[in-house]
């Protein structure tokens, strides 16, 4: 065995843990996953059916609905976080900020607070008998506001506790990015007197666009995956399925309907949205780049 041989085969040897792994614990399932979205009954009793659970899905307006409900979710808070989280990084990027470990150190505590906790806490807050928010906007003399009682309250509601979970986090991420970037560069822009604004359009923005589509795919994934907890919690998919995310809509397939060959194929389908999904934000991120140079 030659020397460039003997180096492959060290390199896959390397690799060989982490292949398994995916083997077993990622692609083995997806496989039996799909394979079972091509049936219909539950347990053994199990009869092939083709893609009928698919056109079935594709028929149902409660799926429609679910899927609107997570995609009006992910874009809201999306939207906002990121924002949010780029203007908190670049305000305490700032040298003359003071205290700059205290304010980061409370904008990310809610993402190590256990999230099933954190939202019992916010739901108790967004009660409109006894709630603090309402009990804050009556001693101001104004009215109960009823957070979780109507379909656009209480979207609004998983859109704030959303955004106090991620902000942090999305902070953190950008001020790792601010920190990659050449100080060169704005000393450069500073003599040829071009305004904060356009320093960040020009030199900020543009630089952190891994940074934005890499956070842009950690949202989808917090959207359409991991609100589970919150929308069960928060709002158990109501009122009248104004918050039935898709994850909640798969939960309650399989185990409350016990159709899982449904909710499999409800969860090849959201798996393939969120590839689709990703793969445009990385081709989004390819073209940037190759504006700037």
């Amino acid at each position: 065995m030659n020397q460039r041989r003997r180096r492959y085969l060290t390199g896959y040897l390397f690799l060989a843990p982490a292949l398994l792994s995916l083997a077993v614990f990622t692609f083995a399932p997806f496989a039996v996953g799909f394979w079972n979205s091509l049936h219909a009954g539950f347990g053994t009793d199990l009869d092939f059916v083709g893609f009928e659970n698919y056109r079935y899905m594709l028929e149902s307006p409660r799926f429609w609905n679910s899927l609107r409900v997570t995609v009006l979710f992910t874009a809201s808070y999306s939207v906002v976080s990121i924002a949010l989280g780029f203007l908190a990084a670049y305000a305490l990027d700032d040298r003359g900020i003071r205290f700059k470990p205290i304010f980061s150190s409370i904008l990310i505590l809610p993402y190590v607070v256990t999230p099933a906790i954190a939202t019992l806490v916010w739901q108790y807050m967004f009660n409109a008998d006894f709630g603090i928010l309402n009990g804050g906007l009556v001693a101001l003399g104004l009215d109960r506001v009823a957070w979780l009682q109507t379909p656009a309250g209480a979207m609004a509601s998983l859109v704030v506790v959303q955004v106090w979970f991620t902000l942090g986090y999305n902070m953190l991420l950008f001020a790792s990015g601010l920190r990659s970037i050449p100080r060169t560069y704005y000393e450069a822009a500073e003599i040829d007197g071009v305004g904060t604004w356009n320093k960040i359009r020009h030199i900020t923005l543009p630089l952190l666009v891994p940074t934005i589509v890499f956070i842009g795919v950690l949202s989808l994934m917090g959207g359409f995956v991991h609100s589970f907890v919150l929308a069960q919690i928060l709002t158990g998919g109501g009122p009248f399925r104004g918050t039935e995310v898709l994850m909640l809509l798969i939960y309650e397939t399989a185990f409350e309907s016990f159709d899982v060959p449904m909710a499999n194929a409800m969860t090849i389908v959201m798996f393939a949205l969120l590839f689709v999904l990703s793969y445009l934000m990385n081709v989004w991120q390819e073209r940037a780049y190759k504006g700037i140079e």
